[in-house]
């Protein structure tokens, strides 16, 4: 009887200690994740910091490299410095700065080749082998000022102004444009139609990723009016176009018998070409949008069930090329927008594949071209998401 209480005892006692070495282990890599993400938002934010020119522009990609001829996209570089105040107030400085040149380059009913207030165009930074500003020039295509589209554009800037308040207080920044953001809000709903935004007055497409986008625009823009302007008829008109957005996504976007959400709609509200699961871009990429800006909760059965599909057809060795963890697709970009949604839906192990992949393609590239500011900027959001989990 004795010898049966000592051996309990004994056994015990191990258990204990194994649950304690294991917890202890744990906790060991979960410090270790926590410091690879900080230290992943130190260096990268670091590299993105470095691509502005003195008048406050983002390049997509560093001068070195290239032949002086830098393609600025403000959509892109709205993510640039949105990851740029994941470092609290470090870079609050460049992030004003982006700001005040993003306004500066809004264009007038006059100005704009669609006759839309508030949108605006890409640009070119002509910089000499020193990375020093000496011009900068519309882009264009087929001689004509070039932005790919109005909702977008304009709805990330939105949700760049709200996260720029929120992380630094500076009310100055916002309340001295008031103007130039009433404008802004007007782009990005000038092609409202049933309940969804099409790409630009002249192309009349519904993508499920604008959409996503402009639904997050709309209500951190209504929270920003919220914040700083009480009363004015903005809020009420944002609040309506986020609820609009999220319940035609939800219904006419979504294909409830496929499982899926239709990449793109037309006008009339057809959708625009078959779906299929195996196509990366747009149509898997797609499905992804609406957790990562919070068309869908991340914790709901939809998300759930679409990431899993997601994951099914693009995180297998199974087929070639589709291992979005190890950045194996079909074409030779990034894509920071997987990490992120990723992250949103608490994935620790495919995130942690994708960052370390990453860290050793740029180190091995030295953040060359495909990769890009707003890349690099999602990457930098989702390692700050991910230390979050830890």
């Amino acid at each position: 009887m004795y010898g049966k209480i000592v051996n309990r005892i004994a056994i015990i006692m191990l258990t204990i200690i194994l649950v304690t070495v294991f917890l202890a282990s744990d906790a060991v890599f979960a410090a270790s994740d926590v410091d690879f993400y900080n230290k992943t938002v130190t260096d990268e934010s670091e590299w993105l910091a470095s691509l502005q020119l003195s008048n406050g522009a983002i390049p997509e990609t560093s001068f070195k490299g290239t032949n002086g001829a830098l393609k600025e996209t403000p959509y892109f570089s709205d993510f640039a410095a949105m990851a740029l105040l994941e470092s609290g107030e470090k870079y609050a400085a460049n992030v004003r700065k982006y700001l005040e040149w993003h306004f500066d380059r809004l264009n007038r009913a006059e100005t704009d080749i669609c006759g839309q207030e508030g949108t605006i165009y890409d640009y070119y930074e002509y910089v000499d082998q020193k990375g020093n500003l000496k011009e900068e020039k519309v882009y264009k295509v087929k001689g004509k000022a070039f932005y790919d589209s109005t909702d977008s554009y304009a709805a990330t800037f939105l949700q760049l102004l709200w996260k720029y308040y929120r992380v630094t207080g500076d009310s100055t920044c916002i309340t001295a444009h008031k103007a130039d953001i009433d404008r802004v809000i007007s782009a990005m709903l000038c092609t409202m139609n049933k309940g969804l935004t099409m790409a630009r007055p002249d192309y009349q497409v519904k993508y499920a990723m604008d959409n996503a986008e402009v639904y997050a625009g709309a209500r951190d823009g209504a929270r920003l009016y919220s914040a700083l302007f009480a009363g004015d008829e903005n809020i009420a008109v944002q609040k309506s176009a986020a609820a609009k957005i999220r319940k035609t996504m939800n219904s006419k976007m979504w294909n409830k018998k496929g499982g899926y959400y239709y990449p793109a709609l037309e006008k009339n509200g057809k959708p625009s070409g078959k779906f299929k699961w195996s196509r990366f871009y747009m149509d898997a990429t797609a499905q992804m949008f609406p957790i990562e800006y919070g068309v869908i909760s991340a914790k709901s059965g939809r998300a759930k069930t679409l990431y899993k599909s997601f994951n099914k057809h693009w995180s297998t060795a199974k087929v070639k090329n589709h291992r979005w963890d190890k950045m194996q697709y079909p074409d030779e970009y990034y894509w920071g927008d997987m990490p992120l949604a990723a992250a949103e839906m608490g994935d620790k192990t495919r995130v942690k594949i994708y960052m370390k992949t990453y860290i050793k393609k740029v180190k091995t590239t030295g953040h060359a071209y495909p990769l890009t500011c707003a890349d690099c900027g999602k990457v930098i959001m989702a390692a700050a998401l991910a230390r979050d989990l830890h």
